[in-house]
């Protein structure tokens, strides 16, 4: 099964990385949004305002890249997945790349912060905690919210319209206990925050896991 997964990250892999401008268009959108910020405010010195404007970018940039999981394929290989592989071993592959293309995305946007916009946050070990493990959160719900909208003739309508409901909590979570982090606030008065968001990541992983075949098999 592990051996499975691998392969199907590298054909992931190659998939996104096959058209390199659509990739690039990703981080461009990233660094052009934060320079957009950097003009409206040239210096950002409050906590809360800089975290505001990080995950409004990070929100975004991880739902134009996540988001169109099940959308690269041709009938064809989704046909030739189905009768080669299990369907938990598809979603799992798909979930840990959308995570590392996630990660890739939040490590551009925080140097891009820190460079244009200054850095207030005060405990920046445990803000880049934070925002790893809202990272795999947002890519599971997502990755799911894109499976459910593929079955669908407006897959690239309805997948935005589902994934914000689903991953709003998450980002609500994420928001408050960076900004914590952000101002400088003892993890042990917050610590029920990263716990919370370690959580979501177990459950969604594992609903996806029970779930996705039934998808698949439709």
């Amino acid at each position: 099964m592990l051996k499975r997964i691998f392969l199907l990250l590298k054909y992931e892999a190659m998939l996104e990385f096959r058209n390199k401008a659509l990739t690039g268009s990703l981080f461009v959108y990233v660094i052009s949004t934060v320079f957009v910020c950097y003009r409206s405010f040239q210096s950002v010195n409050s906590a809360e305002v800089w975290n505001a404007l990080f995950w409004i970018v990070v929100l975004f940039s991880s739902t134009n890249a996540v988001l169109r999981s099940f959308q690269r394929e041709n009938k064809g290989n989704a046909l030739y997945f189905y009768q080669t592989i299990r369907p938990e071993e598809l979603i799992l592959a798909k979930i840990t790349f959308n995570y590392i293309l996630t990660l890739l995305l939040i490590a551009g946007t925080i140097p891009a912060f820190w460079l244009l916009l200054g850095n207030p946050v005060q405990d920046i070990s445990t803000f880049i905690m934070v925002s790893f493990l809202a990272a795999g959160a947002f890519s599971a719900c997502l990755t799911l919210v894109s499976a459910m909208a593929g079955k669908s003739a407006n897959a690239a309508g309805l997948t935005p319209v589902l994934g914000f409901p689903v991953i709003l909590p998450v980002l609500m979570v994420a928001i408050k206990a960076a900004g914590n982090a952000a101002a400088g606030m003892e993890l042990s008065s917050y610590w029920d925050l990263p716990v919370v968001l370690a959580a979501f990541n177990i459950i969604i992983v594992v609903l996806s896991y029970f779930l996705f075949p039934y998808l698949w098999r439709d």
